[in-house]
């Protein structure tokens, strides 16, 4: 697994900004993946958040999720990214919604002391997938929870078709990715939640970076296309998710005491 720098973040989150992109989450044609990640938001998490918690975000680069959060759920919330132009994507988009909000510029292993302990939620959408031991970091990042708090993890299925079609399409951005499976990702955080869900999630996707080919970008883009359809028939008839074509893999759990860790199975 290759490094990668600040720098390339920087031009990541300097591309996008360019890009027209809302949430769309009541919108399931145009923001079919935000509306399906907020049902299962809703679902799992009903109960659980309550107006007021304290949420963080682990790589908040973009600032959707935080987005989302603060609105969907009303939660206070609070980002960490160690790219520039990713935290000032960030608090422009937070800054137009109107939403208070804390955007930390830090590498998120140096977070000084106050920060153990303080956060109701703790959310990283792509993160921990960009470190050689992604268990080492859950196990850093939950410091930061309080007891019963929630985490939500998130990687892309690099272990499946998605990630075949990166590593086909842009070796380099696959180089990037640690492939985790479904029961690798439940024993990463095994001994430290309860597990509340943690699956492969939506039938079919492309989240793959396929660099600056226009043979290439037109070879995803024909993808795009037949997974669209796909979305569009799971919206009326629900379809499975599948570890060789979701494009997502996700681990929601509970910070629990060690005695309680570890008893469920997903």
């Amino acid at each position: 697994m290759e490094n990668i720098t600040t720098e390339y973040w920087n031009r990541i989150w300097d591309n996008i900004s360019n890009r027209k992109k809302s949430l769309n989450v009541n919108n399931p044609i145009k923001g079919y993946v935000f509306y399906k990640f907020d049902i299962l938001f809703k679902k799992i998490l009903k109960g659980k958040i309550r107006r007021g918690m304290k949420l963080l975000e682990i790589g908040c680069g973009g600032g959707d999720w935080l987005v989302y959060f603060a609105e969907r759920f009303g939660v206070e919330v609070e980002g960490v990214d160690y790219s520039e132009q990713g935290c000032k994507l960030a608090e422009k988009k937070l800054k137009k919604r109107k939403i208070k909000a804390h955007i930390i510029q830090e590498d998120v292993f140096k977070l000084p002391s106050e920060f153990l302990g303080r956060y109701d939620i703790i959310i990283s959408m792509g993160f921990i997938e960009h470190f050689e031991n992604p268990a080492l970091v859950i196990s850093r990042i939950a410091k930061y929870l309080k007891e019963g708090g929630i985490i939500i993890t998130e990687v892309p299925n690099m272990g499946g078709f998605p990630g075949i079609l990166q590593k086909f399409l842009n070796k380099k951005v696959y180089n990037f990715h640690k492939v985790v499976k479904k029961e690798e990702i439940f024993e990463m955080h095994r001994n430290l939640f309860l597990p509340l869900f943690c699956d492969y999630y939506i039938p079919v996707g492309t989240p793959v970076n396929p660099g600056g080919s226009l043979v290439k970008i037109s070879i995803l883009n024909v993808i795009k296309i037949f997974c669209k359809m796909i979305q569009m028939v799971d919206l009326i008839i629900p379809l499975p998710s599948s570890k060789f074509f979701s494009p997502y893999l996700i681990f929601i759990g509970q910070k629990a005491n060690s005695q309680n860790s570890g008893k469920q199975v997903c």
